[in-house]
């Protein structure tokens, strides 16, 4: 799985992620995405970013964080359908260089793509990581499966930037 994001979608992307949030310690946002089969494997083409309000996030009454909200979930499953895209969450890293997922992030990324195949099941559904320069990521075609990394992202504007992740077994 491979990503190709414009410079200026990508830089309206960090612009958003980087406002201020009243209770999260990080916003989360939306990425759309036209998706395309290639002779090396599914390509991401993102076309839209769209911020997660506010409001729809919640406290985690288990360990006091806040966290997207079912509110939050249910908004993400309705933009899904109404796009027929591939839908991503995504949230900030704010450091230059390729991001990785964190523990929280890999705790919450399965159940939160699921919860997207569950409403659109078409085309893959994912969560990402931005960081100033790169993003990084994981998709799943299917619920139950396990998300397969992001093998590489291209950031195309007036410089070309690619970078190839590891692949893990």
């Amino acid at each position: 799985m491979r990503v190709r994001i414009t410079e200026s979608l990508h830089d309206c992307v960090i612009k958003d992620l980087r406002r201020p949030h009243r209770t999260a310690h990080e916003r989360m946002g939306l990425l759309l995405s036209a998706v395309s089969e290639t002779s090396d494997g599914l390509l991401l083409l993102p076309t839209h970013y769209m911020p997660i309000p506010d409001d729809l996030y919640e406290r985690d009454q288990m360990d006091g964080t806040v966290l997207l909200g079912a509110k939050g979930i249910r908004f993400a499953m309705t933009q899904a359908v109404r796009a027929e895209c591939s839908c991503s969450y995504i949230h900030l890293h704010s450091h230059r260089g390729p991001p990785g997922l964190s523990g929280p992030d890999r705790r919450h990324a399965d159940s939160m793509i699921d919860d997207l195949l569950h409403a659109y099941s078409e085309v893959p559904q994912g969560y990402l990581v931005t960081s100033l320069s790169a993003i990084n990521g994981v998709f799943k075609t299917r619920t139950g499966q396990r998300p397969t990394p992001l093998s590489s992202m291209s950031r195309i504007g007036q410089k070309l930037t690619k970078v190839r992740y590891a692949t893990r077994s």
